[in-house]
Parts: C-alpha cells; sequence; structure tokens
C-alpha cells in the first residue's frame, strides 16, 4: 500500500488554513511550519481582560455567508456563525449618518450618490469602462483618479479615501479602482459578515479540523532555506529540523517568499518585492462604560483625518467584550513620510473629540517595518499582475495562497480566491 502525499504549508494564516484542510480531506499528510507560537497570523485575537483584541484584520468576513473565505469553508464543510448588519458601513457626514450605498433606493428622490456627485450614470459608466479597459493590458487607475472621472465631487474623494483607509490601509490616491470596485460590489450583493465569536474561534475551529485529519503544527519554527532536487523542492531546512513534503505551500507574503527561497527565487518575484511597500497602519482599541455607538454598521467619519473608519464591536458580536461594556476598533493608516508619534496623537485627540473623554484608548497596535503584520499586510501598489502568481513555471511543487496573490479585491477576498484557484491545480 503506497504512503499518502504530504505537503509543508509554511505560515498559519487564514489562506495557508484553508489550504491545508482542504489537502487534509483529500488525504494528504499535512505539516505547518510557524514562527510564531500561535496559529492564525495577523487573522486571529488575543483575550485581554474580555475584550477581544485582533493580531490585524478586524473580526470580519466580506460578503457575508456569499464571500470567498465562507465559500471555502462551505466547501469543506465547516460551519461559522455569522452575524450580518443590514448596512454594513455608515458615513458619518458633518453628523448626518448616510448608508454606504451607491444606488437610489426605491420610494426615494436620490440616493446618497447624488451628494457625493456619482448620480451621473453616463460619467460613472464611462470611468468603469474605462479603467476595465486599461486593467485589461495590465494596468491600473488609482480610485481618486477614477472618481474625478466619474463626476465625483470633494466629499466623494473624502469619502472613498477614508474607505481605502479603512481597507487596504493606503490613501485614495494608491488604492486601485479595480480591487475597490469589486469589494463595493461584493458588500453590495452580500454585505459585510462577522465572526459572532471572533476570528480566533475560526482559527481554533481550522486547527481542530485539521488536528482530527492528522495534521502536525510546529511552531516557533522559522524556514531557513529550502533544498532542490533539480525543479522540485526535497526538503525545506528550519531551526526545529528538517521536513519533506510532495507539495510545498507558501503562505507568508512574497517578501519572506523571496528571501527563503534565496537563488531560487525567480526574477519575477524578487522584481515584485523589490516594487513592493508594505502600507503602514494602526489599531486602536477603545472602551467604555457607557454605550459608544447606536448602530451595527462600521462608521466612516469623514470630517477626521486620521481615523479612517470605527468598528462597533460591540454592537455587532457583544460575546467579544465583557458585559457592561462598549467596545471599538478604530483603524488609521500612517504616512511612512511623517513622524508615527504625531500621527498617533492625532487619531487620540480625534478619538477623544469624536467619542467623549471618558473613553479609554487601552490599546493602541502599529503595523510597521518589521512588525509581522506589516510584511502581510497590503502592499502600496500591489494589486492585479502587481501580485504573486499562484505558481511559477519552473517550480512545479511549490505554490502561493494569501492576501498577494493575483486576483481582484482585498483582504480576505483575494485570500479566499487564491484558495480556491490553488485548490483547482495542486494534483
Amino acid at each position: 500500500m503506497g504512503r499518502n502525499k504530504s505537503a509543508i504549508i509554511i505560515g498559519t494564516g487564514i489562506g495557508g488554513l484553508l489550504t491545508g484542510a482542504n489537502l487534509a480531506s483529500k488525504g494528504y499528510d499535512v505539516t505547518f511550519l510557524e514562527q510564531l507560537d500561535i496559529a492564525g497570523g495577523r487573522f486571529t485575537h488575543i483575550d485581554f481582560e474580555g475584550f477581544a483584541i485582533p493580531t490585524g484584520a478586524f473580526h470580519a468576513f466580506p460578503g457575508g455567508i456569499g464571500g470567498p473565505i465562507s465559500q471555502c469553508l462551505q466547501k469543506l464543510g465547516i460551519p461559522i456563525d455569522l452575524v450580518i448588519p443590514d448596512q454594513s458601513f455608515i458615513i458619518d457626514l458633518n453628523g448626518k449618518m448616510l448608508p454606504l450605498n451607491i444606488r437610489k433606493k426605491s420610494g426615494t428622490k436620490s440616493g446618497t450618490s447624488k451628494i457625493f456627485g456619482l448620480d451621473n450614470k453616463f460619467k460613472l459608466l464611462t470611468a468603469l469602462v474605462e479603467a476595465g479597459l486599461i486593467s485589461l493590458v495590465g494596468k491600473d487607475m488609482s480610485v481618486d483618479k477614477f472618481i474625478e472621472k466619474a463626476g465625483g465631487n470633494k466629499q466623494a474623494i473624502q469619502l472613498f479615501d477614508h474607505l481605502t483607509k479603512f481597507s487596504v490601509g493606503v490613501s485614495v490616491d494608491l488604492a486601485s479602482i479595480v480591487d475597490i470596485s469589486r469589494s463595493l460590489f461584493v458588500q453590495n450583493l452580500g454585505k459585510e459578515g462577522f465572526l459572532r465569536r471572533g476570528n480566533k474561534d475560526l482559527i481554533d475551529t481550522l486547527v481542530q479540523f485539521l488536528s482530527s485529519h492528522g495534521s502536525q503544527f510546529k511552531f516557533n519554527t522559522t524556514v531557513s532555506r529550502l533544498v532542490f532536487d533539480d525543479t522540485h523542492v526535497s526538503q525545506v531546512i528550519t531551526n526545529t529540523g528538517d521536513y519533506v513534503g510532495d507539495v510545498i505551500i507558501f503562505n507568508v507574503g512574497m517578501h519572506r517568499s523571496a528571501k527563503i527561497l534565496a537563488d531560487r527565487a525567480p526574477n519575477e518575484l524578487i522584481s515584485l518585492a523589490r516594487k513592493s511597500i508594505p502600507a503602514w497602519g494602526a489599531a486602536h482599541a477603545v472602551r467604555c462604560r457607557r454605550r459608544l455607538h447606536h448602530r451595527d454598521s462600521i462608521i466612516l467619519p469623514l470630517k477626521y483625518d486620521s481615523i479612517a473608519g470605527i468598528v462597533p464591536v460591540s454592537e455587532i458580536c457583544p460575546l467579544l467584550c465583557p458585559e457592561g461594556w462598549s467596545f471599538s476598533l478604530v483603524y488609521q493608516a500612517l504616512n511612512r513620510e511623517n513622524m508615527i508619534e504625531e500621527q498617533i496623537n492625532s487619531a487620540y485627540t480625534e478619538l477623544y473629540d469624536y467619542l467623549g473623554d471618558d473613553i479609554d484608548v487601552f490599546n493602541t497596535a502599529i503595523y510597521r517595518d518589521t512588525h509581522p503584520a506589516a510584511a502581510i499586510a497590503q502592499m502600496i501598489g500591489q494589486n492585479g499582475t502587481a501580485r504573486l502568481p499562484l505558481h511559477f513555471k519552473g517550480m512545479p511543487n511549490i505554490y502561493f495562497v494569501g492576501h498577494d496573490v493575483q486576483g481582484a479585491g482585498i483582504a480576505a477576498e483575494i485570500i479566499g480566491d487564491s484558495c480556491r484557484h490553488v485548490w483547482k491545480i495542486i494534483p
């Protein structure tokens, strides 16, 4: 009787865990190599006094039950418990709360689009066609240029600047309209889903699924190099031992992938890694005994420069904080050219002004430089063909999954898509 095929997964982010679960369900012997001492990477959370503090990504699923990651879980037969608010995003326009909905509502004279100058269907369609055409030849259009072509006003630029900073950690002039358009399309159809018990609950579920299929996890394990047998990887060398796999899955971002592959890294990978710059950002955890919000939607407060978006966690998922507390996560994009401390202090000033002096900003996580979450966060200028292919020719047993693999959309949308596509091509 022949042996089972084996797979080595480098990294335990959500993309790696999903792909490992798919391989394990097909009979592969799966081993995970993780440099941290926990699974999940930036898609998990740490419990602090009963508050679920994310390690990077907040507790959300783009597209809800119909989104790419949800579809992966459905294929694996792994249930998820999602909260689906009626409205994913709310725009705070000088105290007027507007739903992020570019379409007219039945029975109303005009939709939100008119306020932002995006109600001219001809201009909007023309801009969409132009953006689509240039994307076919490997180019892209920034979101601010698209808004201008579509007839949007200054408030529209301000709105999308908040949206892109919140979603991908970059300003409107650096964000891809192809990615944002696809993300808004997903939101419009399926809305944002939130994990009722947080990211860690899903990660724990995946780890349990994998363990029940015989998968192994090697934590505090750093991959130093790969040994090749002609074009195939024959061994993975780490600080905790050497490992062998028929299939090697990278889920650690293009920079670390290039470093591990060293002189065997394809020129395309090296070029992509050199061009890509990690986006810097900060996540502020805010709590208060007083109820801070009365809506279960993500809030985009347009009058502020530092605060990009606020997730009212306790309104959406009350299980993620102690009873009697109001808990929010506030996201901020950081400018690499300016002093970080000044930008963080500016966010604090805005938070106290917006939410009140009695709030407690009890945790601020800054993602920059060598921070693990920064290395695998959205990259500046990284969209479409500026992302990794799923597979390089000449490396028949190496595959890539994660946020920086080719595709359209943002964050979890790309991760889910990359998993689904890799699953189809792995023998």
